[in-house]
């Protein structure tokens, strides 16, 4: 019963997902599956979609990266360059405690002027910040903490765009649990650096621009995006946010032009520039039965190691699903109503539990009857059997043993007969009343020698037991004489 029940609660646990980056121009999809405080990749696949396409998504890509993949999750969570991502500040205190309706407000109406359809048609998402510097409008501004103003990163997207989203993943099959923007998934592919406290660029080459974060003890603090021309100013703008930088790392698209720019900023930079390696960039990170991971897949790796809660508790997802708690506030109402129905579910599952466990009782109760009655039935032939073996047994004893003396006895009788009988007696019959016992019936002239002939038989090798039963005189006409005869019946016991 315990291990039904955990496998029950273990269905809700999210440690198997699929991340799809539609966020350049290829799109990326990655399945990996959570090990204690590892991430390990079970499947990649990539595939690149023509530069004409019309929505950001379509229902075909999706399925040729899914055919790829072969085996997948249905959990999806997606990175989109529709996920409008702001980096701004909030007029709040970072340490003023406030609900989470009034922080929505406060958040629609930081985003409000940088989006292109009103707050009531749109999702948000968001993450306050610690750091003392943020980006607004792609500048960057130091902020006073005297201003009681907290950073806060933002994101936003159309429901209608989420709902198109949603759908499409529906059509594969696929259960949407957020999407995130591009900017809040690569920059946190860097972000588990075993508590070092080292200042680093990321930088995420576009199809025609590049997006930049100042990563501070592993988490971003500014965002900035600039052309591809204008790689070393934006370089150096978001260095300028911090005392000294220790390295650059490159994400996103590798093409020519790409290399290019990289190659540039290795003349024209003295930090160190280097390629996005999973290995070394995310602690606890492990690749199983596939390739090294390449750049392209930063923005899967880092909305990965949010949704998976192993790098921050607090991820810049967006989604339309309502919380269990939050739900219940609105539903407050039918809270009895609710705990009414856990109960009486309690019961019921309780009831069905029994009455199924009275019914494979009664399965089993009647399954053993039918093996009684046919073990019944088979020690039944068996006795039969066992009894036909011991008559079969005796026969054969019969006819090896016993038969053969029979057989000698009765000889041995008859040669006594032959020898013995005297001149004036006539047999006239020889029956046998049992297995040792014979009669002989006949006439004589007198009845000394009858007695003397029953003498003569008992007297024999083979008999035990010879007497006359019976003797009566009777008259005979025998040719012209009128004669005397006796007639007898003798008893003759073999041995």
């Amino acid at each position: 019963m315990l291990k039904k029940l955990k496998n029950l609660f273990s269905y809700f646990k999210k440690n198997e997902i699929l991340v799809i980056d539609f966020s350049n121009d290829a799109i990326k999809a990655i399945v990996v599956k959570k090990e204690g405080e590892k991430v390990v990749v079970l499947a990649k696949a990539e595939a690149h979609r023509p530069r004409t396409a019309g929505r950001a998504l379509q229902i075909e890509d999706v399925s040729e990266l899914l055919e790829n993949l072969k085996k997948y999750p249905k959990r999806v969570v997606l990175v989109s360059s529709e996920v409008k991502f702001l980096s701004g500040e909030l007029p709040i205190s970072p340490d003023m405690k406030i609900s989470s309706d009034k922080l929505r407000e406060a958040v629609r109406w930081e985003a409000q002027p940088y989006l292109d359809f009103s707050v009531s048609e749109g999702l948000f998402g968001c993450q306050l910040q610690k750091n003392s510097s943020s980006v607004k409008k792609g500048f960057s501004k130091e902020i006073n903490k005297s201003q009681k103003t907290t950073p806060v990163f933002i994101t936003a997207i159309s429901k209608e765009e989420y709902s198109y989203l949603k759908d499409v993943c529906k059509r594969c099959g696929l259960i949407l649990e957020g999407i995130y923007a591009g900017e809040t998934a690569f920059a946190y592919s860097v972000n588990c650096l075993s508590g070092t406290k080292a200042k680093r660029v990321i930088l995420n080459f576009k199809r025609n621009s590049i997006a930049g974060a100042l990563l501070n003890s592993g988490s971003p603090v500014v965002f900035q995006s600039a052309p591809f021309d204008a790689v070393e100013k934006l370089v150096s703008e978001l260095a300028a946010g911090a005392e000294k930088i220790t390295e650059v790392i490159i994400t996103g698209s590798q093409d020519e032009r790409v290399e290019g720019v990289i190659n540039r900023l290795k003349r024209s930079l003295r930090f160190s520039i280097r390629q996005w390696r999973p290995q070394a960039d995310i602690f606890g990170y492990q690749v199983k039965n596939f390739p090294r991971i390449s750049p392209r897949f930063a923005a899967c790796a880092g909305a990965v190691l949010q949704e998976l809660n192993i790098s921050h508790k607090n991820k810049l997802a967006i989604s339309d699903r309502i919380s269990l708690v939050k739900l219940l506030k609105l539903k407050i109402h039918i809270l009895p109503l609710i705990a009414v129905g856990i109960v009486v579910v309690g019961i019921l599952s309780h009831y069905l539990y029994i009455k199924s466990s009275f019914w494979q009782d009664s399965l089993s109760i009647k399954k053993l009857e039918i093996e009684r009655n046919e073990l019944k039935a088979n020690m039944s032939i068996l006795k039969g059997l066992k009894f036909e073996i011991k008559d079969s047994c005796k026969k054969r004893r019969y006819i090896k043993e016993v038969l053969p003396a029979r057989h000698r006895a009765l000889l041995g009788l008859f040669d006594g007969i032959t020898g013995e009988i005297p001149g004036d007696i006539i047999l006239d019959k020889i029956s046998q009343d049992s297995a040792n016992t014979f009669f002989l019936e006949g006439s004589g002239l007198s009845a000394g020698s009858i007695t003397a002939f029953v003498g003569s038989l008992e007297r024999l090798a083979v008999s035990r037991e010879a007497r006359l039963e019976s003797i009566n005189e009777k008259k005979a006409d025998v040719g012209d004489a009128n004669l005397f005869l006796y007639k007898f019946r003798i008893r003759v016991d073999l041995e």
